[in-house]
């Protein structure tokens, strides 16, 4: 849909172009079939000056496809959120070949050959020329190569890595999708947010917090919680630590060891700063690009709408489901963290 809009918008500044110079057409005479150049050309009505050619000519050319490059290159990593070379060159190409066919079929083909606003005076015999439609195919075949580095120049203003986040990001979804493979956007939002935030959303007191771990803890007992390691940090600052309640079954941990931790991890305001919701926008739009199946309107519409409000949500159904979570989160560095039996 973004790129859809994003090629009608550009579509329709193009036409607004074109027409603007329409209004004087022999200012873009050059941009004429050359039997209509020439008839000019005789009538003293171009000027010569403007003619293609040179050193300074090629250098104001290859200067502005730079700087177009850059533009695509701006609006395909904010917008389209591209985050690698590949994504960016790939939509950047494919905008300009939609606005270059625009070009040729529409404005060219349809619109320049059969409007006699475009006819210039002392050329109105020249019907033939005017109408001369594979001189206009062939310059869209000539765009097409010509789009070729300003995809590239895109490409690369999208690899630039906006902070050290972005690689982290991308890393932490790569890994969730290989480790669990029916994980949806919403155990990433989990993640992040416990992440972000820490603890201290889930304990309302120690004494809740305590009867809610042995609660757990009894009704696991005897599940399989294998599917999920011993430990993993979350997010992708990795600032908080999961430490899976099999601990305490296996009797690696004590069950006040645990609560420990976590009440330490809960004991202060945690929060990593105050922009979850953009934060969560930049970690959604990298997180498709890893993982297209992951894309999901509905539920896409229900984190943001959670990331607006700074709200936690649960596992996903599939996850529970496939992986039986059951875990706390402790502080990185934590003095009461327990150290595993090898």
């Amino acid at each position: 849909m973004t790129f859809l809009i994003e090629s009608l918008v550009a579509c329709a500044l193009f036409t607004l172009f074109v027409f603007l110079m329409s209004r004087n057409p022999i200012k873009s005479i050059f941009n004429y079939p050359p039997a209509i150049i020439e008839r000019c050309d005789k009538l003293g009505l171009v000027d010569a000056s403007n003619r293609p050619g040179g050193v300074t000519f090629y250098v104001k050319k290859i200067v502005a496809m730079m700087v177009f490059g850059v533009l695509l290159g701006l609006l395909v990593k904010y917008v389209n959120g591209c985050t690698t070379f590949l994504c960016g060159a790939m939509t950047a190409y494919a905008l300009w070949v939609v606005v270059n066919w625009f070009d040729a079929l529409v404005l060219d083909c349809l619109w320049f050959c059969h409007d006699k606003h475009f006819v210039i005076l002392g050329t109105e015999d020249m019907t033939k020329a005017y109408h001369d439609y594979w001189f206009h195919i062939k310059g869209a075949l000539i765009g097409m190569l010509l789009g070729i580095p300003a995809a590239l120049v895109a490409g690369g203003i999208v690899a630039i890595p906006h902070n050290n986040n972005d690689k982290a990001i991308r890393q932490m979804c790569e890994e969730i999708h290989e480790q669990y493979p029916l994980a949806t956007l919403q155990d990433v939002y989990k993640t992040c947010y416990q992440d972000y935030f820490g603890a201290e959303h889930l304990m309302s007191d120690t004494a809740a917090a305590r009867n809610y771990l042995l609660m757990e803890l009894e009704a696991c007992r005897n599940t399989d919680m294998s599917a999920m390691p011993k430990r993993e940090p979350t997010g992708f600052r990795h600032r908080f630590t999961r430490v899976n309640l099999s601990c305490v079954v296996d009797g690696e941990l004590t069950e006040e060891q645990l609560l420990a931790m976590f009440i330490d991890a809960a004991a202060k305001d945690n929060a990593f700063g105050d922009s979850w919701a953009e934060e969560w926008q930049k970690i959604e739009s990298i997180a498709l690009q890893v993982c297209p199946d992951w894309e999901d309107e509905s539920l896409q519409a229900e984190l943001r709408l959670a990331a607006e409000g700074k709200h936690a949500v649960r596992h996903s159904e599939a996850f529970r489901k496939a992986y039986n979570p059951h875990y706390r989160i402790v502080r990185v560095g934590s003095q009461n963290f327990f150290v595993y039996k090898e």
